[in-house]
């Protein structure tokens, strides 16, 4: 996930990523009620929003 972020942001693409220690994979599916799976599911609608504002402007 690190080396595939770091070519994508050396190729220009806007890359935001966050890293949540010892967390495994999908585990805000499988543990949605964690307070760690909240603040993940958050800071995702939060990421989708910025980026459908971001194309609005484009688009405007």
């Amino acid at each position: 996930t690190l080396t595939y972020v770091s070519k994508l942001a050396q190729a220009g693409v806007d890359v935001e990523f966050h890293l949540y220690p010892n967390a495994y994979h999908w585990f805000e599916g499988l543990n949605p009620n964690a307070d760690v799976s909240i603040y993940a599911v958050n800071e995702i609608v939060q990421a989708i929003k910025t980026g459908f504002k971001r194309v609005s402007k484009v688009e405007a």
